[in-house]
């Protein structure tokens, strides 16, 4: 039976308002019913939640709402969790944080956003368990002139973790604001340890283009 560590990064809750990155289209909650979207997924490839430690980095809402998204974990294997006051302007910066925080082995992190839900499961995606794992391409235009690729989540196991890593912080200064898109050409490992999960291309921005597979989950 495979150990993951399933890895959450970025905002759990926001509402709407204007941060100090970008207007924030619309709202986001992550709650119980989206988490058992996770694990059930999760579970579709043969995984069971005794087998899943969770780490979390975020950013703080308030002591209530914090110790609500605790909650949810409560019957959980939850190993390290960290509650930021300051938003970075990066996106990237939550998803290093992140998986820092995973400091034993695994044979398979997931790292995710907690909007994100499951249209099918992860038995239905083309995963290698001995290569990294991307979403899919971005849009054509996109992936033939900059290699951009989906950031909404990353499977792979525990030898690639500093890799990832290496490779957002190098690339996170591309765009003002960080995003994981831009790692392709910094992830210094060869083109056939790479794989996409989703075969086609398509926007991370699923209010603008579903793919059928995943969307970040609104409210």
């Amino acid at each position: 039976m495979k150990r993951v560590a399933l890895v959450y990064r970025g905002f759990y809750k926001r509402n709407g308002l204007e941060n100090n990155m970008m207007k924030v289209r619309k709202k986001n909650n992550f709650n119980s019913e989206i988490f058992k979207n996770h694990l059930d997924s999760i579970n579709s490839l043969g995984i069971t939640p005794l087998n899943i430690d969770i780490y979390i980095h975020t950013y703080s809402v308030n002591d209530y709402e914090d110790k609500k998204l605790l909650s949810i974990f409560s019957n959980y294997n939850l190993k390290k969790y960290n509650f930021e006051k300051e938003i970075s302007k990066k996106i990237s910066y939550s998803i290093i944080k992140s998986l820092e925080l995973v400091d034993e082995d695994y044979d398979l992190i997931i790292n995710t956003r907690f909007d994100v839900s499951f249209i099918k499961y992860l038995n239905n995606w083309s995963i290698n368990y001995n290569n990294i794992n991307l979403a899919f391409k971005d849009l054509e235009e996109m992936w033939i002139k900059q290699k951009k690729v989906s950031d909404l989540i990353y499977i792979f196991p525990k030898k690639y973790n500093n890799i990832l890593i290496s490779a957002l912080k190098k690339s996170e200064n591309y765009y003002p604001h960080g995003p994981g898109h831009f790692i392709y050409k910094d992830l210094n490992i060869n083109e056939n340890e790479i794989n996409f999960m989703i075969d086609g291309f398509f926007s991370s921005n699923t209010d603008v283009q579903s793919n059928n597979y995943i969307y970040i989950k609104r409210n």
